[in-house]
């Protein structure tokens, strides 16, 4: 009778031990990491995770002034260490994100942030798809404007000033394209430059519901506004709002958000040349202000980092 309860108990066993759940494998239990943005804060280079919420500081120890994605997924940018910089790069695949380094751009640093007023922010690094290389602008001395441009050549991993490059920079250099993209969809009235949405033969004000503080010493006329960018979804508009002039005699003021229908209008903050806002494909927003934000469609406001310096890996 013992040997018939101990068989029992066996199988008994067998079968739980059969039975057992597998591992929960359900993507929403646990989202694949995948680092979206790129942030730069006070020198340091941060990786973030939209899907998870997840930011990654990445042991760098130099301090970095740009930074930019490439296709391939790898975060280039530019450290100083003393007068000297150099190309670094982190590829986001990599588990180990070791900062790597590329090459010396052969620029000292204070060729990199002037001495005038508007030359004070260090340049961007810019990705030029059609020649697959790196950009960026500097100065030959420590100066009042950037007049020399410096290439990093993804294809053979070096750096060169643009004489010495062989490829043809006919497009890249000193490229001041003027040509409004948005020309057909907005209007700006003549006599103060507010902005309209065209549509059909309608015109939406995009700006009446704002408010925010003009400057009326500087131009006889504002505010008035630029356009920015246009959402995947064509709801939305990103726009500069031109409220004062600065030093440098060109107009400055925060980038707004306003739905084409008018009835959603936003001032979402100070506006970064170099990092503007930029739309995911459902019409989310990321922007900058005091922090970096994510703003959805349906007006759902996130924080998601307290830096503002940032540039999205391409979509």
């Amino acid at each position: 009778m013992k040997k018939i309860a101990t068989l029992c108990l066996l199988l008994v066993s067998l079968v739980g031990c059969h039975h057992n759940p597998k591992p929960n494998t359900d993507n929403n239990s646990a989202k694949k990491t995948s680092y979206d943005l790129a942030i730069m804060d006070q020198g340091k280079l941060i990786l973030f995770d939209l899907a998870n919420k997840k930011a990654v500081p990445i042991a760098e120890e130099d301090s970095l002034f740009n930074l930019t994605f490439t296709p391939d997924g790898r975060v280039y940018y530019s450290v100083k260490e003393g007068n000297n910089t150099f190309v670094k790069y982190v590829d986001t695949k990599d588990p180990d994100l070791m900062p790597t380094l590329a090459d010396a751009w052969n620029i000292p640093y204070d060729c990199c942030v002037g001495t005038a007023y508007y030359c004070l922010d260090a340049p961007l690094l810019t990705y030029y798809p059609e020649q697959n290389i790196l950009g960026m602008y500097y100065m030959h001395e420590p100066n009042y404007g950037y007049d020399a441009f410096a290439v990093f050549d993804l294809n053979d991993g070096h750096a060169y000033d643009a004489e010495e490059w062989e490829g043809d920079l006919t497009d890249v250099l000193f490229d001041y394209d003027n040509t409004d993209p948005y020309e057909g969809m907005f209007a700006y009235a003549e006599d103060n430059g507010d902005l309209y949405y065209r549509d059909g033969d309608e015109m939406v004000f995009l700006a009446d519901r704002l408010e925010f503080e003009v400057d009326p010493d500087c131009l006889e006329e504002l505010p008035y506004y630029r356009v920015l960018s246009v959402d995947p979804t064509k709801s939305f508009v990103l726009f500069q709002t031109c409220t004062y002039v600065g030093e440098d005699d060109e107009p400055h003021g925060p980038q707004c958000l306003a739905s084409l229908d008018g009835k959603i209008q936003k001032v979402l903050g100070d506006y970064d040349e170099g990092y503007p806002g930029i739309w995911l494909p459902d019409g989310s927003l990321i922007y900058g202000n005091t922090s970096i934000h994510l703003r959805t469609p349906d007006g759902k406001e996130e924080e998601l980092y307290p830096g503002t310096c940032f540039v999205m890996k391409q979509q």
